[in-house]
């Protein structure tokens, strides 16, 4: 074999390790944008449709707190209203995340839970407005509803209402994968000599 095709052998060699170089490093180079990426394209979506959900539960709360502090019934209206727009954003956020974002069986049955959850919470709110409105208030808030198990009297020894049997502590969780939302519903008490 002469010098010149030692010459060529080698830069043949030479070109054809550099472009396999080439290629397994953009190859390489793909697969670590495409994990990187599985944050941005799953895990972000899903956690803003959770915040969403969270978010409007948290204004669900607030608002049936002020729905039952407010006297004035037009300002109780405009509450109603933007408790039902809450409640509607809630179930939208999560129907959102069933259709895009379920990654398997185990994080379908966890949304199931959480929706249950809502629809229990949605309908221990509205009978919270039911009986804010109406006249026997006072007469009707000392009675357990039929979710109180204990049967025990809503008095707590400090002699105030507590929501125990009017809006339970359950907590309202919102899960994706190994991310995890809680959303409790909290005290509302009616105040000392009321």
């Amino acid at each position: 074999m002469t010098i010149a095709q030692r010459l060529y052998v080698l830069i043949i060699a030479v070109v054809t390790g550099l472009a396999s170089l080439a290629g397994l490093g953009t190859y390489q180079m793909a697969k670590v944008c495409e994990g990187a990426n599985y944050a941005n394209v799953n895990t972000v979506p899903s956690l803003r449709d959770l915040n969403h959900a969270l978010s409007s539960v948290s204004a669900l709360r607030i608002l049936t707190w002020e729905y039952v502090a407010q006297a004035d019934p037009a300002q109780r209206g405009q509450r109603e209203q933007a408790m039902e727009a809450a409640s509607e954003r809630a179930k939208g956020a999560l129907a959102r995340y069933e259709r895009e974002n379920i990654s398997n069986d185990q994080d379908r049955a966890l949304l199931a839970a959480d929706k249950k959850a809502l629809a229990e919470y949605d309908a221990l709110r509205k009978r919270i407005v039911i009986l804010a409105t109406v006249d026997e208030w006072k007469a009707n808030l000392h009675k357990p509803l039929p979710h109180n198990p204990s049967g025990a009297s809503p008095e707590n020894r400090s002699g105030h209402y507590t929501s125990s049997t009017i809006l339970p502590q359950r907590p309202l969780l919102i899960r994706s994968g190994t991310s995890q939302r809680s959303f409790v519903g909290q005290s509302i008490q009616k105040p000392p000599g009321d």
